[in-house]
């Protein structure tokens, strides 16, 4: 039963709404989905069957952490639905550094790792 839980819980995940998978859909991409949006896209797999769902640019390890707050999905979801995902890459942009002896002494630049 999908309306179970607080009151805070379903207003933000929406339980009503539908989610459109069709019969001649092979595979679902997902871009940058937030924490928010995370039941969503359990449904999605769930509705999706034994076709594959592939996920890029979840945050993961940012988005477990906001699960429980309030306006997020609960932490059970991590357990019920997250840890079935094998991460195949993990890019991790970050802001570096470098210094140099000459002039301008500090070199700024990004990237991934």
């Amino acid at each position: 039963n999908e309306s179970t839980g607080s009151l805070i819980d379903r207003i933000w995940t929406k339980p009503d709404q539908d989610i459109a998978v069709r019969e001649e859909d092979d595979m679902y991409i997902v871009i940058s989905a937030s924490a928010q949006e995370l039941p969503d896209l359990e449904s999605l797999v769930t509705k999706a069957e034994s076709r594959p769902v592939i996920l890029f640019n979840l945050k993961l390890d940012v988005s477990r952490g906001d699960l429980g707050l309030l306006g997020f999905p609960r932490k059970d979801l991590h357990y019920r639905f997250l840890c079935r995902f094998l991460p195949v890459y993990y890019l991790r942009t970050r802001t570096y550094s470098r210094s140099v002896p000459q002039p301008p002494y500090v070199v700024n630049y990004s990237g991934a790792l």
